[in-house]
């Protein structure tokens, strides 16, 4: 089949409730899944294709940035439209989100070339690229645009500039009408949820550029003349309400201007007084301060007498403390010292001089060796006895052994001067394997001969050998050498071994001096602790005679220190009445200084000071805010009464000033009589005006009743199932109607002679705030005639009362496509979706009707249900993992039939 113009392909990635999702538009499709899996979400995401301009969109309740969130809630979210173009090149329309870091902003963008998931996906498909990476890959190979709303209208359009991606798949014969087309589109969406009203208002949109105006607003479009007359009138009313209210206003303005006359005088008055007070106050704080000054010097000089009666009480105190800690401990040593012999002491004492000499005679030769040490050294000295006796045993089978015989000649020195010597001890063939003895001497003789001339070079390293030390091999090729070194190791092992001994016992002795040593110690610390007992104890007397002597003289100091410290007292009681009434005068001082009262303002008259009033500040200050709250309420009753005036008046006397306001008000209330005779001639320009302003609006429609017939023409001739005609027809709401020509028709009251004037304006006004608007969609109502197959023809006033959802379907779709048809170019193709969800609702006929004659007029249906039907071209499966939703294109069921749908008419 010929590939349709239009979208071709939808892929969303990553997006609203979907992970991934994959839909072919190029024919009808179904998408079968359980409701809330994101069906309708889905195929809404077609607005972001159609209608450039993301605030123009429809979401149901959801705002815009509720809107973008949803759909695109990270920086890997991505809704593609695969589209076919007028050129006949694919086209791949895309959007990308740009994530929570950058606010959800949307980059819309085009590229060349048809979808391909590996330009998104990772090879494996399970995570997207990097926007970086799919932006710079698809502009190197694929020509990639970042577009704007007016870039897509014009790709829409087919109007984009010669250097950019074209699309043209929107082909209207007027590209004015575009924000129409997007309206009849968004209708094509939500047909399950379009309503009567919707329709007609969809007409009244559609067909606006036919009318004179789709709405007047008689309060707006005749404020001038109405309001002309009225505020005349009520201009008039209002100041006749005011005249009382003006008197008032004129007491008031007398009282405010007396008040501020006499004000100034008061607020001079009430500042000289405060000025003496201060002053008055000032005085009596620095003469308390003095008086405080000279008590602080007589409690400083009583405070320093006390701090040295304090200071020899405390050295008493610990004189005391000392004297009676020396008795405590004479007393607790007498009692410890009670049975001591100090010549058992001595004795012990000497005894234990003599058995720590003697056993540091005795340690005087111990070896110098830890018994670690000779332990390890004799460990050593058995291993390597073992090893050489092993050897001599098996001498016979050593390496060496064998190499001596084969090589009679050959100085084995020499050659294992690179080789370790060790391998001549090796047994044959416990330890080693010689395999093949000619190869092994040929190897040693050649490594002796590369030896010869004092260095060596090969295995990638050259090396002088007179750095390296000359092999030892006698032990392993000379059996008289190895016996010497088996006598030579006994001799030193037996020698290690009476150490080891000899040390093993120093060990003990030092352990048994350690302990005499301690003792010695002790008995020494408590013979000494008992001679200065035996000392101390000719002090007892006089250091109780002292103790007595300083405690009469702490009873001495304590009486001092009582007299001293009530003089302190006494002192600080008269310091802090001088303090209080310091601290009283700068509280009263602080008070004045916080006082805050209004200052007259320097233009305001002043008046003559009156004698009645106080003489002090705390008298005058009461007073002037007294007067100050009288003139507040002169001037609050000025601002009332000239509110009062104002909202009767609505502003119509209000001056540059206040006194230009009160002369302009005046004025006006001695003027009413001459304002009363311009009232008859003003109104009479107004009937005019409104009759033209409601003929025009019937007028349209009749327009409307037109355009219906016209439209009917063009769906007469297709039928549905058991739908055999369908038309739709325009009924003037004459509830309205009748109104408005009734109100044009009322000479004798709307438009009265001159005497009636007062009522004729009345009348219009109780019209303009009854109908301050009245828009074209009040005067009429739609209405669908259907004729069935059986010839029975129904007339339906509002869609939700027909009982068929097929009919009413069926209605839905024709309006709407046969409205969108008639705005394209004439014999232009094009391919636009529309959306029926609840499919299941409707019967298999009149479905596979309704499909079939939307795709006759280039319309591609999607339809939506929990289950299949057999109407679709292509059935998609919608399916959750996890908690996201996935349409997998490769999951698909394809209705095989013996006809193609329609190609685009």
């Amino acid at each position: 089949m010929k590939t349709k113009l239009g979208p071709t392909r939808i892929i969303v990635i990553r997006s609203g409730p979907y992970d991934y999702a994959e839909i072919d538009f190029s024919q009808s499709c179904h998408l079968v899944g359980t409701n809330n899996f994101g069906k309708t979400t889905l195929i809404s995401v077609l607005q972001f294709l159609f209608v450039s301009d993301f605030n123009e969109t429809y979401f149901g309740a959801h705002e815009w940035n509720e809107t973008k969130r949803f759909y695109f809630p990270s920086n890997e979210s991505y809704i593609l439209f695969e589209c076919a173009t007028a050129g006949g090149r694919f086209v791949t329309v895309g959007l990308h989100g740009a994530g929570p870091l950058a606010q959800f902003e949307i980059e819309r963008f085009a590229y060349a070339g048809t979808y391909s998931p590996e330009d998104f996906l990772s090879a494996d498909h399970k995570s997207v690229r990097p926007f970086e990476e799919i932006r710079d890959r698809l502009a190197a190979e694929k020509g990639y645009e970042a577009w704007a709303p007016k870039h897509l209208r014009a790709a829409l359009l087919g109007e984009a500039e010669s250097k950019q991606i074209n699309l043209g798949i929107v082909p209207l014969a007027d590209t004015s009408q575009y924000s129409r087309f997007t309206r009849l589109f968004k209708n094509l969406l939500r047909l399950n949820n379009l309503t009567q009203e919707d329709i007609k208002q969809t007409l009244i949109e559609v067909y606006k550029t036919e009318f004179q105006q789709s709405k007047i607003s008689l309060v707006k479009d005749h404020a001038g003349l109405y309001d002309q007359v009225s505020r005349e009138k009520l201009k008039l009313d209002a100041l006749r309400l005011v005249e009382p209210i003006a008197q008032q206003l004129r007491n008031a303005v007398s009282k405010r201007n007396n008040l501020k006359r006499m004000l100034p005088a008061l607020w001079t008055r009430l500042e000289a007084t405060k000025r003496e007070r201060i002053k008055e106050l000032n005085a009596n704080v620095e003469r308390f301060k003095k008086c405080s000054d000279e008590e602080a010097g007589k409690q400083a000089l009583l405070e320093g007498q006390c701090g040295v009666k304090n200071g020899e009480n405390e050295v008493l105190n610990r004189q005391i403390g000392a004297l009676s800690n020396n008795l405590q401990m004479l007393d607790k040593s007498a009692e410890r010292f009670a049975r001591f012999l100090l010549e058992l002491a001595e004795q012990s004492v000497s005894n234990l001089d003599g058995q720590i000499a003697d056993l540091q005679g005795r340690l005087h030769g111990a070896a110098l060796e830890s018994v670690t040490e000779l332990e390890q050294a004799c460990s050593r000295l058995r291993a390597n006895q073992k090893r050489w006796v092993g050897q001599r045993d098996n001498y016979a089978n050593l390496l060496g052994t064998k190499l001596k015989e084969w090589l009679p000649s050959e100085n084995l020195s020499e050659s294992f001067k690179l080789l370790n010597p060790a391998i001549l001890g090796l047994t044959v063939p416990d330890q080693v394997n010689v395999r093949d003895k000619a190869v092994l001497a040929n190897a040693i003789k050649a490594l002796r001969e590369s030896c010869e001339s004092g260095v060596f070079e090969g295995f990638g390293i050259f090396l002088r050998l007179d750095a390296l030390e000359q092999a030892d091999v006698a032990q392993f090729v000379d059996v008289a050498v190895l016996n010497e070194s088996i006598e030579a190791v006994g001799r030193e092992l037996s020698n290690k071994e009476q150490l080891l001994e000899t040390a093993r016992s120093a060990a003990e002795l030092r352990q048994q001096l350690v302990k005499l040593k301690k003792l010695h110690e002790e008995e020494l610390a408590t013979l000494n602790e008992y001679r200065q007992y035996r000392e101390q104890e000719g002090n007892r007397v006089e250091w109780k005679k002292e103790l007595a002597d300083k405690e009469k003289n702490i009873a001495w100091i304590a009486g001092e220190l009582s007299d001293l410290r009530q003089q302190t007292a006494d002192s600080k009681e008269v310091a802090e009445r001088y303090a209080n009434s310091i601290r009283s005068a700068n509280e009263e001082l602080a008070r004045i200084h916080g006082e805050r009262y209004d200052t007259p303002p320097g233009d305001w008259p002043t008046g003559l000071q009156d004698s009645s009033w106080p003489d002090d500040f705390s008298g005058l200050l009461p007073l002037y805010r007294s007067e100050w709250e009288a003139l507040l309420g002169a001037e609050k009753d000025v601002t009332s009464f000239l509110y009062q005036i104002e909202v009767v008046t609505k502003g119509g006397y209000a001056g540059e000033s206040e006194a230009e306001t009160v002369e302009m008000i005046l004025e006006a209330i001695d003027s009413i009589p001459d304002q009363e005779s311009n009232l008859d001639d003003m109104w009479k320009n107004l009937l005019t005006s409104i009759r033209t302003a409601l003929n025009g609006l019937l007028s349209d429609v009749r327009t409307l009743e037109d355009k219906a017939r016209d439209f009917n023409r063009h769906l007469s001739g297709f039928s549905v199932s058991d739908l055999k005609g369908l038309s739709l027809e325009i009924i003037e709401n004459r509830a309205v109607t009748d109104d408005l020509r009734g109100m044009l028709a009322e000479e004798g009251t709307l438009f009265g002679s001159l005497d009636e004037t007062e009522t004729a304006i009345q009348n219009i006004g109780n019209m303009l705030r009854a109908r301050p608007e009245i828009h074209l969609r009040d005067l009429f109502g739609v209405r669908f005639c259907v004729e069935m197959a059986n010839g029975k023809k129904r007339i339906y006033d509002d869609l939700s009362t027909i009982e068929s959802n097929g009919t009413t379907i069926t209605i839905k779709v024709l309006v709407n496509i046969m409205l969108l048809k008639d705005m394209m170019k004439k014999g232009r193709a094009f391919s636009i979706p529309f959306y029926l969800d609840e499919a299941d609702s409707i019967d298999d006929d009149n479905l596979r009707e309704i499909v079939g004659i939307a795709s006759r007029f280039g319309f591609v249906a999607v339809l939506a249900s929990p289950s299949p039907r057999p109407i679709a071209h292509t059935t998609y499966f919608v399916h959750k993992i996890g908690d996201r939703s996935v349409i997998d294109p490769h999951r698909k069921i394809i209705r095989e039939s013996l006809e193609d749908e329609p190609t685009t008419a």
